[in-house]
């Protein structure tokens, strides 16, 4: 978090009466009778906003017409959503944090005036327990729970971590899991290419399969097996892009696809191939596979880190597996 947004949103908690937590930069903390949370749920949009509360009424949830009259009630405020007792409140983007946060503000104000006036009390999401529910981080997630309940779960977060700590990670099966699904990346090149484009789609592909892939065959992702990974998705674009011109040159010389491809080097060479062209070709395929992958890879390691841990907001220090 920037120090741009970092006081955005401190001072959207200093106005609303909350708290920022300094770990996982979301607001939270109780008012108007309600423990109520307001955070990004993609840290790369740091300004569109969720306010969400975990909240029950003898009534039942809202209605399609109160789940209307609650979206209408402030021009910030750009979709409602409820399943079971949590309620969120997605906000529209602003680019000024000043906007952003008086935005918030006011919509907190009302979303929690809504509640009370429609009969709602605060409730725990997995048991439906009135009273306490404080918020907490559970595998990832943003959740409002009873004492209980987050007992419950962080036990089983522990387990989770301590089988993923005794599991052992095997490089060489994950190695070729991460060879095989890194073929799906060397398809989307081919096929792409072929059609005239090359896309960022192509590093996306290859990333998400080849990580997978390494998971699945390799028993865990972890630093070691990201980087044997990436250094696979280097190794597999080259011969992906290799043989997309030998897909040409077999097309356009009425070649074997062997022959063509072993004479990718001798045609260049020979001033037959545009040397320019295939470089060129291939670096722009690294740009967007690095473009692609290394945020892939980065938050498929902190979602893996993330999904063993739970912890209460504001305990100011996340818990490491």
């Amino acid at each position: 978090m920037n120090k741009q947004v970092k006081n955005c949103y401190e001072s959207i908690a200093a106005q609303a009466g909350l708290a920022v937590d300094p770990t996982c930069s979301v607001i939270h903390g109780k008012r108007d009778g309600f423990d109520v949370t307001l955070f990004a749920p993609n840290t790369s949009y740091p300004y569109m906003l969720q306010i969400q509360v975990s909240a029950l009424r003898p009534a039942g949830v809202l209605t399609n017409d109160e789940l209307r009259e609650l979206r209408r009630a402030h021009k910030s405020i750009r979709a409602v959503r409820q399943k079971g007792s949590v309620l969120a409140v997605s906000l529209k983007q602003s680019m000024w944090p000043k906007k952003v946060a008086e935005n918030a503000v006011a919509s907190v104000g009302l979303v929690l005036a809504f509640l009370r006036t429609h009969g709602f009390y605060n409730a725990c999401q997995m048991c439906g327990k009135p009273g306490q529910a404080d918020g907490c981080v559970v595998g990832g997630e943003v959740m409002n729970l009873c004492p209980a309940c987050y007992a419950l779960v962080q036990q089983g977060k522990q387990m989770e971590s301590e089988k993923l700590a005794n599991t052992r990670e095997n490089v060489p099966a994950g190695i070729v899991g991460a060879l095989l699904g890194s073929l799906a990346g060397v398809v989307c090149i081919i096929v792409l290419s072929q059609l005239g484009y090359i896309s960022v789609i192509s590093g996306l592909v290859m990333a998400l399969c080849a990580l997978k892939g390494y998971e699945l065959l390799g028993g865990k992702l972890t630093k070691v097996g990201a980087t044997v990974t990436f250094v696979l998705m280097l190794i597999m674009t080259y011969v992906g892009d290799r043989i997309d011109w030998a897909i040409v040159i077999a097309r356009e010389l009425g070649w074997g696809f062997g022959e063509s491809f072993l004479s990718v080097g001798d045609l260049m060479q020979m001033g037959a191939l545009d040397a320019g062209a295939y470089w060129g070709n291939l670096v722009l395929l690294y740009v967007f596979l690095i473009v692609g992958a290394v945020p892939i890879m980065l938050g498929s390691l902190r979602k893996r880190r993330a999904a063993t841990v739970a912890y209460h907001l504001g305990d100011g220090v996340q818990p490491r597996v």
